[in-house]
């Protein structure tokens, strides 16, 4: 997990004077800006965030408003910082008692150096569309117009939001340089808040009380008339300064959970003559009381009667708790389609979700749930934030994006998904395995469930080449891939016909010729996924006068080290555990003989997180090379990266490394 500091933002002391610290403003654009070729701290940035500003405000209307004020400019050195120019604003949607947001006051223009002229190209309104996105975000949507090398863009908007329990995460890292970026929010002493800091970069903090006039809107549910109201404001400015960018490498599946960014939660609040504060959702038990009153769900899901007859039906030739789970998975997962809906809201009724046999990831896996506990199992919801969702660190309605179902059986927690036809008792889509999340209890009560899987996933191979003293080789491979690493399997394969199964497959192994094929468990979640396959090769390997180089492992080795970057500042995430295991035989044919075999390597990690070992043997005409590979842990802290590190690159050289033939 990220660095983070827990800072709470309750009384406010008095200070003498009302001189307070504001964020830096925006220069205008020289010429010399425009004709910048390349940054001056990061050479490689293909763009770079020149400005970022981002300030909040509240008023009252109808209820207690923010309004976020946010200004961007940033610099594109050449055609990889195109994309900056797609510009994505997040709003959420009505919900039953909260407006839709809106954004309002859209500004963008690019500057561009022609000639020796300073040229502006501004949108128009035309120019910004609205996009759904999840059941609770739309984004308004526009270009950059008449982006090239060297240009400039800027832009700003202001967005208005009725919540205030939850502000928008203010983000100061992103995956290109940032200059200046800065945040600043005049809270009124109505308002308590508890600041969350994560990320590693230094950030500068400057806290005051000030006086500040809140407008006042006339409405139909609050004031009369229009006004103004003055009230003593905690005025906080947090800045940060050449930033450098975070970029995601491998074994990470959300870098935006690990940039440096703050979040505010409100705590509590009280009116203008009280002095204590009204302390709310405070904890996630108060979230899950929320979404069980939302259209009754906690109701809906006691009223399970009209699944009774089916699920007596489906359960009635097993005892055992397992078998009758996994009855009940299989049978919902063929009747009901996923909608491509996430959230863990419901639409509609859940006996008239079953009747369509439709409906979102929540609709289904409630009534998943309910099916489970008509069977007699312990049976609850699960909510969940999917990895792209985030990871939050605060109690928040929208905390969650997804629902499964979780069952008690004996001592151990089964995790089961109805909404995704390839998953499996534990076995789910990968993007849920992500940190926490909530099990919501018959009586009401929530805790917490660790998402990292215990599950471990297992590759298998057995190679056998004959090779030929023309460096043509024959072979035959047999493959066995269990658990994440089959489904792994499906899902990369589940779109391909077997003609394009097989040309993706030669491909992925050195261009072989397949001439037999055989493959099952690509249906059936449940079972493990075997491959056999035979194949030629016409030439392979390098020949250096009567020398012949060749790669033992032929395709088996690694491609690429899997990891680049020296240092990190963020963990290493795999998933799951995994464990493989190579046995290679080459039978020589002809007048071959073995000049040099690779040395054996054994290499553990520290805390016994990992282990590698490879042998090489000569037994007579034949070259025997076993390896294997386990990881007992899906996380690992950064502060073993160097130790990790090490590791991969000796693995990657290892299984590069060739034997030397020579003929007779």
């Amino acid at each position: 997990m990220p660095k983070l500091n827990f800072v709470f933002l309750f009384l406010f002391v008095l200070m003498s004077g009302n001189i307070h610290s504001q964020i830096e403003k925006l220069n205008r654009i020289k010429k010399s800006d425009l004709r910048e070729k390349q940054h001056p701290r990061d050479s490689t940035a293909s763009a770079a965030v020149l400005y970022s500003s981002s300030e909040i405000t509240y008023k009252r209307g109808g209820r207690w408003q923010y309004v976020m004020e946010v200004t961007k400019r940033i610099k594109i050195y050449d055609k990889s910082g195109y994309n900056q120019s797609i510009v994505r604003i997040p709003l959420f949607n009505k919900t039953e008692f909260l407006a839709a947001d809106k954004v309002s006051r859209i500004k963008a223009t690019t500057y561009n150096l022609e000639g020796n002229k300073k040229k502006s190209y501004k949108i128009k309104d035309e120019d910004v569309f609205m996009e759904d996105k999840r059941d609770h975000l739309s984004y308004a949507v526009f270009t950059m117009p008449q982006i090239q090398d060297g240009s400039i863009i800027e832009y700003s908007y202001v967005v208005t939001s009725d919540r205030i329990e939850s502000l928008p995460t203010q983000v100061f890292q992103e995956d290109i340089p940032v200059d200046y970026a800065a945040f600043q929010i005049e809270i009124p002493r109505m308002f308590a808040y508890r600041r969350y800091d994560i990320g590693f970069h230094d950030l500068k903090v400057s806290e005051d009380v000030i006086n500040v006039s809140l407008p006042i809107e006339a409405h139909e549910n609050g004031p009369a008339a229009d006004g103004s109201l003055l009230v003593k404001a905690k005025q906080i400015v947090i800045e940060a300064k050449d930033v450098m960018p975070i970029n995601s490498e491998n074994f990470v599946h959300n870098i935006d959970n690990y940039k440096s960014s703050i979040k505010l939660e409100m705590t509590g609040y009280r009116n203008f003559d009280e002095k204590e504060y009204k302390y709310i959702n405070k904890t996630w038990d108060d979230v899950v009381t929320t979404v069980l009153e939302n259209k009754n769900l906690g109701e809906q899901l006691n009223d399970s009667e009209f699944l009774k007859s089916t699920t007596e039906e489906i359960t009635k030739d097993f005892e055992s708790p397992k078998e009758k789970a996994n009855a009940i998975l299989v049978f919902l997962k063929n009747k009901m389609n996923w909608n491509n809906r996430l959230g863990i809201s419901t639409q509609k009724n859940f006996d008239e979700v079953y009747d369509e046999g439709t409906g979102s990831v929540a609709e289904i896996n409630y009534i998943l749930t309910m099916m489970m506990r008509q069977a007699g199992l312990d049976a609850a919801p699960l909510l969940l934030s999917t990895r792209d969702h985030g990871i939050h660190v605060a109690p928040t309605l929208y905390g969650f994006n997804y629902v499964i179902t979780a069952v008690h059986i004996d001592d151990d927690l089964y995790l089961y998904d109805a909404s995704d036809e390839l998953s499996a008792p534990n076995l789910l889509r990968e993007e849920t395995l992500n940190w926490k999340g909530r099990i919501i209890k018959q009586d009401g009560s929530s805790a917490e469930v660790n998402l990292d899987t215990k599950l471990k996933s297992h590759e298998k191979v057995d190679l056998e080449i004959d090779f030929y003293e023309n460096n043509a080789i024959h072979g035959e491979v047999k493959r066995e891939f269990t658990n994440y690493l089959a489904n792994q399997q499906r899902r990369n394969n589940s779109s391909l016909d077997r003609e394009a199964y097989l040309e993706a497959l030669e491909n992925r192994n050195m261009g072989v010729s397949i001439l037999e094929h055989q493959i099952s468990g690509m249906q059936n979640p449940m079972e493990d996924v075997t491959e056999h396959f035979t194949f030629e090769v016409g030439e392979v390997g390098d020949v250096v006068q009567d020398q012949i180089y060749v790669n033992p492992l032929f395709f088996l080795a690694s491609q690429k080290p899997k990891f680049i970057e020296e240092d990190r500042s963020y963990p290493v995430d795999f998933s799951f555990p995994y464990s493989k295991e190579y046995n290679v035989i080459i039978n020589l044919k002809g007048n071959l003989e073995v000049d040099w075999v690779p040395e054996d390597l054994n290499v553990i990690l520290p805390n016994n997180y990992g282990r590698y070992n490879y042998s090489a043997e000569v037994n007579g005409n034949q070259i025997i090379i076993n390896l294997k590979q386990s990881s007992k842990t899906t996380f690992i802290h950064h502060k073993y990266y160097s130790y990790l590190k090490e590791f991969h690159d000796q693995v990657f050289e290892k299984e590069n490394e060739q034997i030397v033939l020579k003929k007779l």
